[in-house]
């Protein structure tokens, strides 16, 4: 008996095709998944976790820098205000304080004109985010630049007899007291005890607030900028005594400067202003 063998005719044709059909599904591309990233389908790699929070840090910082900058820009603008008040008391110091005054007029006319400078300065400060120990109020280094201070100051006054030791030996007294001379003993008790308390609240001032905010705010400006321009102000504010004065002033204010940028305290700055504001006074320079 012979056995059938399979045909291998145009009968089996169909299943071919169904075996077939698997391979060349499988040769096909395959789509896209949607759900990859944008990155992986344009054939980028995808940014890792460390790259995102790297660039999330970046704009972070970014925005902080621009908080920053305008900040500050805002208290830049107030402090040129707070100049322009200062410029406008000055102005009325120099119509007001003359040196016909009677001596306890002229005193109670500074005070008043130092206080009035008080307004706009503490307006500023409120303004701004540093405690009072930054702007020199503070007790911190106050040893150390006491005896600093008493080493300026000696020299100071060594300097100041060194100018009168001409006319002393002419037979002049050694100390005129200048613009004091002519005050009675109480007048002059006055004078004195006033005196350290007025200076201090120049040197609150001058140095604790303008210097320090112009050092702040100028911050590429430099060490002697803001002193300097300290200085200058506080040399225009003593132009209604004279300009040789306020020339004299302007010089003692960059010492002042200076000496307070070493401790950041204003209790050395006060014993140097008031020892050299007091010899300037005994020797006739003011």
């Amino acid at each position: 008996m012979r056995l059938i063998e399979p045909s291998s005719g145009p009968s089996d044709a169909p299943h071919d095709l169904l075996l077939a059909a698997p391979a060349a599904s499988a040769a096909l591309p395959s789509p896209p998944d949607r759900r990859a990233p944008s990155g992986e389908r344009a054939g980028l790699p995808a940014a890792g976790d460390a790259e995102l929070e790297l660039l999330r840090r970046e704009i972070e910082r970014l925005r902080r820098e621009g908080r920053e900058a305008q900040r500050l820009r805002r208290e830049l603008a107030a402090l040129f205000l707070v100049l322009l008040a200062l410029f406008a008391v000055a102005q009325l110091v120099r119509d007001v304080l003359r040196a016909d005054l009677p001596p306890l007029l002229q005193m109670a006319s500074s005070w008043g004109l130092l206080l009035l400078l008080l307004a706009p300065i503490g307006w500023f400060v409120r303004r701004q985010p540093l405690p009072l120990a930054e702007l020199g109020v503070t007790l911190s280094g106050a040893r150390q630049s006491l005896r600093e201070a008493l080493v300026v100051t000696a020299v100071a006054f060594a300097a100041g007899l060194a100018l009168r030791a001409g006319p002393a030996l002419r037979g002049e007294p050694w100390l005129v007291w200048g613009s004091v001379a002519g005050y009675s003993r109480l007048e002059f008790a006055i004078f004195l005890a006033s005196y350290g308390p007025h200076c201090l609240l120049q040197e609150l001032i001058a140095r604790g607030v303008i210097q320090t905010s112009l050092e702040r705010l100028l911050p590429d400006a430099g060490r002697l900028s803001p002193i300097v321009i300290t200085s200058v102000l506080f040399g225009v504010f003593h132009l209604y005594v004279s300009p040789g004065f306020a020339l004299i002033t302007f010089a003692a204010s960059v010492l002042f400067g200076l000496f307070y940028a070493r401790r950041r305290t204003l209790v050395g700055v006060t014993a140097v202003h008031v020892t050299v504001g007091l010899t300037s006074v005994a020797v006739g320079l003011n």
